[in-house]
């Protein structure tokens, strides 16, 4: 075995490319990075009233690394009863983007999500069966039917069953330039759930138990000769009242995501994922007590995240001088990215006469390994060449969440500001290496993971 020397390293700067070329296939729900970057749940009470008739215009905005991976997620509701029948109407317009030209001036990386969506669902009661369903339009370069139903009932007093079935298509553009070698693609991605969900509520005691499955494959389209894969979540929570005051809260959930593609160009696979997992393990501990002006909620949670992907380089359709760098026309990589996330919180929430506001703070600490390995197939050359690499970062992190509403004439005004900022990085393998965050001032990473959310709710009748 032998190892490539560093100057080739610093030239092809394989491990950042490998990296970044990682997330293509993510196409954004498998990535997770939300949940990792803004780790705590925001949600609070909702002001409207399901009964009656209502306007809801949202703009959420997620500028998570400026000019490199941003989101704006704009929307319009309206929902009315009619007779027994609720009704909902929307519209929402989203652009999610990653963009790679700030990284690197060799290797440029694009994956956008732009489109229009237009929705409509009804719903009814009847006595111990609620069912409803829907049907909605994403319009991108193409137009996507895509609908969805549900059913629930009552079980005796206590529980309730439901079941969920959706099939929507979400289209995404993807880019790529290494020198000369250019490569588009439009990913128009087919997911298909499958949700059964068990309740239980009895006094003080509420209980919910959820299975999930998805789904998804590629729209027909030349560039992707392949792209297949499903996702199966379990979830499950636990609410119990203890006396007048407090309350505790239990949630865990475990998932599995695989999938496989190929990127096609000039009639010839370039990149092949072999195998793409996705393993996550989550759980949460929170304790709520009532105070005399507000409530206060302390909690604790744990992530665990573990990405492993098997690949393949033809080198050969992209780059001639990777093909005389490497000496070979093929590049097997295998790399692994592990993700451990500790959350301790503390959220302190109050209710006025026309007003609410949560405030909430966050300290996560974060444990980064990755693996990656890139080597040449047996035989070519005789002696393979390998390129392994390994790293261990820790992490430490602090989010600051404020939500506050409040109401002007019948306007219900509803504001959120998370703030996710890197306060130190440790390099567990060598400490003298640094990282990338060394060189970004204080102030840069108080903007760097930011998520704004804002919403205008009015009530019709």
């Amino acid at each position: 075995m032998e190892i490539i020397g560093s100057k080739l390293l610093e030239v092809i700067k394989l491990k950042q490319a490998l990296v970044l070329i990682l997330f293509a296939p993510l196409l954004f729900p498998q990535s997770n990075i939300n949940q990792i970057i803004h780790p705590i749940d925001k949600k609070s009470p909702t002001l409207r009233d399901q009964d009656k008739s209502y306007l809801v215009i949202n703009s959420a905005s997620h500028f998570e690394i400026p000019d490199m991976l941003n989101q704006f997620d704009n929307s319009i509701l309206y929902h009315t009863k009619l007779n027994d029948y609720n009704i909902n109407l929307s519209y929402q317009n989203l652009h999610a983007e990653i963009n790679t030209d700030t990284v690197s001036t060799l290797f440029k990386l694009g994956l956008r999500q732009k489109y229009h969506s237009y929705k409509i669902g009804l719903s009814r009661k009847y006595n111990k069966w609620n069912v409803g369903a829907g049907y909605s339009i994403n319009q991108g370069n193409d137009l996507f039917h895509n609908y969805n139903f549900f059913v629930n009932r009552r079980i005796f007093r206590y529980f309730r069953l439901e079941y969920r079935y959706g099939v929507e298509t979400k289209p995404a553009e993807f880019d790529l330039q290494y020198e000369d070698f250019n490569y588009s693609a439009v990913n128009n991605q087919n997911n298909q759930s499958s949700t059964i969900l068990f309740s239980f509520k009895k006094n003080r005691v509420k209980n919910n138990i959820q299975y999930e499955r998805l789904t998804y494959s590629n729209k027909v389209d030349n560039d992707f000769d392949s792209f297949e894969g499903g996702k199966s979540k379990i979830y499950m929570d636990l609410s119990v009242r203890s006396g007048k005051k407090l309350d505790f809260y239990l949630e865990y959930e475990n998932s599995l995501d695989t999938m496989m593609m190929d990127l096609i160009k000039n009639e010839g696979i370039f990149y092949k994922i072999n195998i793409f997992k996705v393993r996550n393990q989550n759980y949460l501990v929170k304790f709520d007590y009532k105070l005399e002006s507000g409530r206060l909620n302390l909690g604790y949670g744990h992530k665990d995240y573990k990405y492993e992907l098997s690949s393949r380089i033809n080198v050969q359709d992209i780059s001639d001088n990777l093909v005389e760098r490497f000496t070979v026309p093929i590049i097997n990589g295998l790399d692994t990215i592990k993700v451990v996330q500790d959350n301790l919180f503390l959220f302190y929430e109050r209710k006025l006469e026309h007003s609410k506001y949560k405030i909430g703070l966050n300290f996560s600490q974060n444990s980064l390994y990755y693996y990656h390995r890139a080597g040449t197939p047996p035989l070519n050359p005789l002696i393979p060449i390998f390129v392994i690499q390994k790293g261990d970062y820790t992490l430490n992190m602090v989010n600051l969440i404020v939500n506050y509403s409040f109401i002007i004439n019948k306007f219900h005004i509803d504001m959120l500001l998370d703030n996710m900022s890197p306060l130190s990085v440790i390099n567990e393998i060598d400490d003298s290496k640094g990282s990338m965050i060394d060189d970004i001032s204080l102030g840069k990473r108080f903007i760097m993971f930011n998520q704004l959310n804002l919403s205008l709710t009015y009530p019709l009748n």
